[in-house]
């Protein structure tokens, strides 16, 4: 009798709590009649681990996911189950299959979840568009343009007419620029809407930023994937940046400045707690600030900027200066300002426009670990001792030597999946790697046994086998 009525209750937990053998994918539901309260629908899920600005917390047969930024939340209930009906700011049903984007950075994180042909609607010029499948798309009307440029508003009709699931944008009240065109944000709303806040907390890293994946992941029930692309991007950037610490007790860290942009008169201020400042200390070099805008010009905005002699203040000295915008556009008219720098004497120059004109702004976000590959590249004059090969830089362009590509690339197929463009990375302190990357540290550095005095017990005793190998 005991042993009867330990199995019925051991039965009685199994039924009370059962799991779904995997997400429903593709807009699959849960059939008519099959709906059970006690299954979790969500076995693949995401922890959100660096995003400052988002949550999410799992229920049986919804999620609820909160924007923090904007201060609004969502509930996304599995299709085919019942609708938990909660007080919040929109709910969905999932998974959705089509959706509308309002800004370009959002692009690439739908491309890496296998879902760009979900994209039936966008809401911004394309012709700020770089992804090549996205122009093509858009070009054979796969995908409608809900954007009127004349007002710069969404078409809420078009949106419709798509029959758009969801619409992502960056804009929490509709308001001016991004507004529903005709239309009060109170009596018309943007249609289907989430805000999507990658960008909008200027203290985000570049891993934090990258993580919003998993945000938009979860309105396709594709947490398993994004886990996959997020965790090799950190996994790559990690490694990374444990070879640049190792190789910068070998190696001086340059000194790097990293101008956003020339304005009006004025240079952007730059800021330390970016996600360039970040990778820039996280690729092996020295963040270089320059962000004093007391002598400096007020834009149209309204926004202090640096002045010309203020900036040349800052970046005279530096080993290696980055700018945010195309150089061609900078320099005809900045020349006797930037001529004084030492990286422009020296031709240590680099822009983001290696990928064509309008890419950074479009696929850096969704790809850290490509960003600091970028930078260890540019930063230590392309050395390959960082454990990444020979990586060939997407963005930075060393703007004496390279040209601006017309765009960035072809489209094989708008189904085709994206492909990253980072080295798979190896630990420079790895045993099998010594004989390759050790030598390499050893012949860059002066003195290198004196470089050797100065590691860790455990480094030295990595750097003394490849001395010994040399």
């Amino acid at each position: 009798m005991v042993a009867a009525a330990a199995c019925a209750a051991l039965l009685s937990v199994l039924l009370a709590s059962r799991v779904a053998a995997a997400n429903l994918l593709d807009g699959q539901c849960v059939a008519a009649g099959d709906y059970d309260a006690a299954t979790d629908y969500f076995p693949d899920k995401v922890a959100v681990n660096y995003a400052k600005q988002f949550t999410v917390t799992y229920h049986k047969n919804y999620k609820t996911v909160t924007n923090l930024n904007a201060g609004l939340t969502y509930v996304l209930y599995q299709c085919g189950t019942p609708d938990p009906a909660l007080a919040v700011d929109g709910t969905f049903a999932v998974p959705i299959t089509r959706l509308a984007l309002g800004d370009t950075t959002w692009i690439n994180r739908i491309e890496q979840l296998g879902e760009r042909t979900s994209i039936v609607a966008f809401g911004t010029d394309p012709a700020y568009v770089s992804s090549p499948c996205l122009k093509v798309m858009l070009a054979d009307n796969m995908t409608a343009d809900a954007f009127n440029q004349n007002t710069y508003c969404w078409d809420n009709a078009a949106l419709e007419a798509a029959g758009v699931n969801v619409t992502f944008n960056g804009d929490a009240l509709n308001s001016s620029p991004r507004k529903v065109c005709g239309s009060d944000p109170t009596s018309d709303p943007l249609y289907h809407a989430v805000v999507f806040s990658d960008t909008a907390d200027a203290a985000e890293d570049a891993l934090g930023q990258a993580e919003w994946i998993k945000f938009a992941a979860l309105f396709y029930n594709r947490e398993a994937q994004a886990n996959a692309v997020f965790n090799g991007m950190a996994s790559r950037y990690g490694c990374t940046a444990a070879n640049a610490v190792t190789c910068s007790e070998v190696l001086p860290p340059p000194s790097v400045s990293y101008s956003p942009g020339y304005y009006q008169g004025g240079w952007n201020p730059n800021d330390a707690d970016a996600y360039y400042a970040v990778s820039i200390d996280a690729a092996g070099g020295t963040f270089v600030l320059c962000n004093d805008t007391s002598g400096g010009v007020s834009t149209s905005f309204g926004t202090p900027f640096v002045s010309n002699e203020t900036f040349v203040e800052c970046n005279k000295a530096a080993d290696v200066c980055i700018f945010g915008t195309c150089w061609d556009t900078i320099y005809p008219a900045q020349a006797a300002w930037l001529d004084q720098l030492a990286c422009v004497t020296n031709k240590r120059v680099y822009d983001t426009c290696g990928n064509g004109d309008k890419d950074w702004f479009e696929s850096r976000v969704s790809n850290p670990d490509v960003l600091l590959e970028d930078f260890v590249m540019a930063i230590h004059n392309d050395n390959t001792l960082f454990g990444i090969g020979a990586h060939q830089r997407v963005w930075l362009r060393d703007v004496f030597t390279e040209t601006i590509p017309p765009d960035a690339g072809a489209c094989p197929n708008v189904t085709a999946p994206v492909v990253s463009a980072a080295n798979e990375c190896v630990s420079v302190l790895a045993p099998e790697c010594v004989s390759v990357l050790a030598p390499e540290c050893v012949a860059s550095a002066a003195p290198p046994r004196a470089a050797a005095a100065a590691l860790s017990a455990a480094a030295a005793a990595v750097f003394a086998l490849a001395v010994a190998f040399l």
